[in-house]
């Protein structure tokens, strides 16, 4: 799995309710052993909200298995605000 390549998926992806201010993504084995992806999503604060935190996620799960073209790996998916990123 190629971080660079679901990072790319993940800038494409149509429909976001919120302007996302950056991505990161990790991949590798989570407390199961199993394959998983680690998405962390920054959001501007006042975006923040669980309606919007809801859709963004289901986005981002279906565009990780569409660009890796099956089910699996888990997707956990974090938010962080933008003031969180600010040094």
């Amino acid at each position: 799995m190629s971080t660079e390549g679901i990072e790319s998926a993940l800038r494409k992806v149509k429909g976001l309710p919120a302007p996302v201010q950056g991505w990161r993504v990790e991949t590798g084995e989570d407390s199961t052993g199993n394959e998983a992806v680690w998405v962390w999503v920054t959001l501007k604060d006042e975006d923040l909200d669980s309606e919007t935190t809801t859709q963004v996620r289901s986005l981002v799960r279906d565009a990780v298995h569409r660009k890796l073209g099956k089910p699996e790996p888990w997707v956990y998916v974090r938010f962080r605000g933008a003031s969180e990123t600010e040094e």
